[in-house]
């Protein structure tokens, strides 16, 4: 009858509809992964960039600090210079260690680290080894003048040494005996003075005798032979110069981790003056 067909026309329209809205949550359910997946693969491409980019300028301050330890003397590659702690672009920071392996022969290690967007600490550590190779001397050109410590507390002493070198940097091993270096100082006491062999001579500085202000004062010490002359400046101060940290566990676990601890650590500040004493 027109009635019972035009009843099956409209449950047929209604099923269209239905499988109509059906395909279009399918496509867009599809659609979404799609585009999630696409967001996803770029997300990841630029978080490599950014951590390869990260990785090559950590390399070069790594370079750099090798590049310019090189052009040093070797007597002046200590731990003593070059132990602080740098920091770059607020980001990164770099240390230095050194290691006397042979009289002649030192190893030098140079770390870059930082924290990656996901909070990992990642570095870069490259090394070297410097040899020192003495040849025979030319004619004697500038005195090297370093000294044990530069920071010192009132009544503290420090090693000073003098090497006489040429211009190429090797030391006057045959300098005459009979000419000492000479050493002076501004303020304070010189002491124990050597005789100048090979080149080289020591002597004890001691910061007696030294009135301070509120603020530090410095003290010049000065090497003089044949001409030559050469200058240093130390710190006298009696102001707290370094914070030492240390806990009493380097490791904690979370306490929800099941591990038998320890869960906590205490963590101790020391204040220390020039002569690691306690302030």
């Amino acid at each position: 009858s027109p009635l019972s067909l035009r009843r099956a026309m409209q449950r047929r329209n209604l099923n269209l509809k239905g499988f109509s809205l059906i395909e279009l949550m399918v496509a867009v359910a599809i659609l979404a992964m799609v585009i999630f997946g696409i967001f996803h693969a770029y997300s990841t491409g630029f978080m490599g960039i950014a951590d390869a980019r990260d990785r090559t300028v950590a390399t070069n301050y790594a370079r750099e600090a090798m590049e310019d330890i090189k052009n040093m003397e070797f007597e002046l590659i200590t731990n003593e210079n070059l132990s602080v702690e740098v920091t770059f672009d607020w980001e990164f920071k770099r240390n230095v260690i050194v290691s006397d392996l042979e009289d002649n022969l030192k190893k030098v290690t140079t770390r870059v680290y930082w924290t990656k967007r996901d909070g990992s600490l990642i570095d870069v550590t490259t090394s070297m080894m410097i040899n020192h190779m003495q040849f025979n001397p030319g004619v004697a050109d500038h005195i090297l003048l370093f000294s044990e410590k530069y920071e010192l507390p009132i009544g503290g002493a420090t090693l000073i040494t003098a090497i006489i070198k040429d211009a190429n940097g090797n030391t006057k091993i045959d300098w005459s005996e009979d000419n000492d270096i000479d050493f002076n100082e501004d303020k304070g006491v010189i002491s124990d003075i050597s005789e100048t062999i090979k080149g080289v001579a020591t002597a004890t500085y001691t910061a007696s005798g030294i009135l301070l202000d509120d603020l530090p004062t410095t003290a010049t010490i000065t090497a003089s032979v044949d001409g030559l002359s050469s200058t240093l400046i130390l710190n006298i101060t009696d102001k707290v110069t370094k914070i030492e940290l240390s806990a009493s566990f380097e490791t904690i676990w979370a306490d929800y981790s099941g591990v038998d601890g320890p869960y906590e650590s205490t963590v101790t500040a020391k204040l220390l003056d020039a002569s690691n004493s306690l302030v």
